[in-house]
């Protein structure tokens, strides 16, 4: 199962909805414990990491805060596979004579 990253901002729906109807939430805290507002009646739940991570569906929608983390985060993989790319040994020349194996 792969690891999700959830942010302040994010709006996620839920397994089972509110009974209000709505089945949205928007994250307003994370850590250890998880604090949720629904989207529908404005009622405010603070639940277990576990416990929240087993209820939501999906993320419906990403905070800008959430978009920024991302495209940073993937700049720093492209950044550290294209230096894991160099080649070490290009800087010396082989020269004429010089035993290769």
């Amino acid at each position: 199962m792969a690891f999700v990253r959830y942010y302040v901002g994010d709006v996620v729906k839920m397994k089972k909805s509110h009974p209000c109807g709505s089945a949205e939430w928007e994250v307003k805290r994370i850590g250890t414990d998880f604090t949720i507002v629904c989207q529908g009646c404005g009622h405010q739940v603070m639940l277990s990491r576990p416990k929240f991570e087993k209820a939501v569906k999906k993320i419906v929608l990403r905070s800008a805060e959430a978009e920024a983390a991302e495209a940073a985060r993937k700049a720093e993989t492209v950044k550290v596979s294209a230096e894991s790319n160099v080649d070490v040994n290009s800087s010396d020349k082989v020269q004429e004579g010089d035993a290769v194996d």
